[in-house]
């Protein structure tokens, strides 16, 4: 009787870590995938060069290759589970620096801190996946990650492509106070 007690604790904690590795997975695919939609109200509203729109959407990028050269030695000296909680935080704090800045310099900032959150949970939840889950669960773990990371891209784009259509219409026939509107609503 209380093999079978420990063993559907153990379960359902490989179901709780299977539901960490997706929302990890599909934090970092929104992360990524989110910025096509927002490049023409970017265009309509910030008056940015395409050298400047080019590298808003790579400091994502930039801002991943730089935190995964130092996730695992984070990982190690501060713990998984905090990594996480941090990188977490550091994405929801990328949120309103992105949506509140009037200018390039604010936009990049936040754009790489979404990427240094990115790149921290593109390492630390599959090794945390590795070391907690149980054997048999293992590769579900893994696959949930890299599924719902490639999801949450999706999704981006989804959205992105509805309002990229949206801002061309509003763009054509109305002025720059109206885009703004439809900027902020994205």
């Amino acid at each position: 009787m209380h093999e079978a007690t420990e063993l559907r604790a153990k379960r359902d904690e490989d179901r709780l870590l299977l539901l960490v590795a997706g929302l990890g997975g599909l934090l970092y695919g929104v992360d990524v995938g989110i910025i096509g939609g927002a490049l023409p109200y970017l265009e309509a509203t910030m008056r940015l060069t395409a050298g400047q729109l080019s590298v808003i959407v790579a400091a994502v990028l930039l801002g991943s290759v730089l935190s995964t050269l130092f996730a695992g030695m984070l990982a190690d000296w501060l713990g998984r589970k905090p990594l996480m909680t941090l990188s977490g935080l550091a994405f929801v704090l990328s949120i309103p620096v992105i949506a509140l800045s009037h200018g390039y310099g604010p936009l990049f900032l936040g754009r790489l801190l979404q990427g240094v959150s990115g790149g921290l949970i593109g390492v630390v939840v599959p090794l945390y996946l590795a070391e907690c889950l149980s054997a048999s669960h293992r590769g579900k773990g893994t696959a949930a990650f890299q599924w719902l990371l490639t999801l949450g891209i999706f999704v981006a784009a989804v959205i992105g492509i509805y309002y990229s259509y949206r801002v061309e219409a509003v763009a054509s026939i109305a002025d720059p106070a109206t885009v703004f509107m439809f900027k902020d609503q994205a």
